[in-house]
Order: structure tokens, then sequence, then C-alpha cells
């Protein structure tokens, strides 16, 4: 009969590879993987996506603000527009928006305030 790992512990193996764990749960973890080749695999696997996506968000070109007061603009003076096409501006917006704040280029924390929303970081 093989040994079956335990469905918490290899919930945890992402979190392990970003370093979010309590030190009580990586205790446990590195215990684990100290006797389980399957899991120490695994952790591998996670850990080469992890390096991969870190590679692919570094090569996206960062919007210039030009665009992005571009998009703005456009957004503002058309008048009607089809669905599909304010989906994508919005979306073109939001990406913008989004890769400017994560490399710390815009701050939102006083807009989502105002607007009474709580901003969550992601772990890891």
């Amino acid at each position: 009969m093989r040994f079956r790992c335990p469905q918490e512990l290899r919930e945890l193996l992402p979190w392990y590879a970003n370093g979010t764990l309590t030190a009580e749960e990586r205790a446990k973890v590195e215990a684990h993987l100290a006797q389980c080749a399957r899991c120490r695999r695994e952790l591998q696997e996670i850990q080469q996506i992890k390096a991969l996506v870190a590679l692919s968000v570094e090569s996206v070109p960062e919007p210039s603000e030009e665009l992005l007061a571009r998009t703005v603009e456009r957004i503002r003076s058309e008048g009607r527009h089809t669905i599909a096409q304010l989906s994508w501006q919005i979306f073109a917006l939001g990406f913008s928006l989004g890769v400017l704040y994560e490399r710390g280029r815009v701050k939102l924390e006083p807009e989502i305030a105002a607007l009474g929303w709580e901003l969550k970081r992601r772990k890891g």
C-alpha cells in the first residue's frame, strides 16, 4: 500500500515556497519534506513555476503614463461603446494600473480608502 500525504500538508506547499507560513506550519512542512520524496518533487515544481511567473512578469513592458492618460481620455471622449469595446478599455486601464501599482509607480491606498474599501495584500 502506498503512503498518502496529508492533504493539509500538500496544500501548504505553495505557501511554503513563498515563505508565508507561520513558524509552526513551516516546521510541520519541513518535517514532512524530510520524509517524503513526492512532496519534495512537488515543491520543486512549484518553485520552478514561481520562477517562470516571475520571469514573465519582468518581461512585460511597463505601460507609460502617457498610455494611461490616453486610455482614460479615450474612454471619456467616446460617447457610446459596445460592451466589447468598453470591456477591452476597462481591462487595459485596469491592467495598466495594476502593473504601475505592483511596481510602486502608482499609490492606490488613498483612493481605495476613500471608497470605504480595504486593500488586501497578496501572500508571497
